[in-house]
């Protein structure tokens, strides 16, 4: 849904709209850019720090979550393919 707000598709949801207009804001600044749906298998990276954020209401992570993170660039660079469960 984010995605296609962001494409100015659908309707936001007032809750939504100050943080995708200054998504927006921001992005207007870049000169190269597209904006797509990625699975979270598909950036593992995200979707742990997004998990992490949840589970822990900070986004001030400690060195040693941070070699988690780097674990996961590269598997994500290497190309790993992680199925996901139903």
């Amino acid at each position: 849904m984010v995605v296609a707000w962001a494409l100015g598709r659908g309707l936001i949801p007032w809750n939504a709209l100050r943080d995708l207009r200054e998504i927006q804001h921001i992005s207007s600044r870049f000169k190269i850019g597209k904006v797509y749906h990625v699975y979270r298998e598909g950036n593992r990276v995200a979707d742990a720090l997004a998990a992490w954020q949840t589970k822990i209401g900070s986004t001030i992570f400690r060195p040693s979550q941070l070699s988690e993170i780097w674990a996961l660039i590269g598997e994500d660079k290497a190309g790993r393919i992680l199925i996901r469960k139903a």
